[in-house]
């Protein structure tokens, strides 16, 4: 599937550090794959804030990837 491209106002931006999820142990040992997908804004400081799921395979998941915006 397609991944929703960041939307930035007159600005080019670009990752200085880049945080890969936890794989959910309990998922993991059941090999139970999945993905989700997140939207979060961006604050002028360069933390995030606002972060929402907008599609996940399994709650666990959504917590591994919150956890790692």
């Amino acid at each position: 599937g397609s991944v929703p491209k960041a939307k930035a106002a007159n600005a080019n931006y670009r990752s200085i550090s880049k945080v890969a999820p936890m794989y959910p142990k309990e998922l993991l040992r059941k090999g139970i794959e999945g993905n989700c997908i997140v939207r979060f804004t961006i604050t002028k400081e360069g933390t995030t804030e606002d972060i929402k799921v907008v599609e996940c395979t399994d709650y666990d998941f959504a917590n591994s990837s919150i956890e790692a915006a």
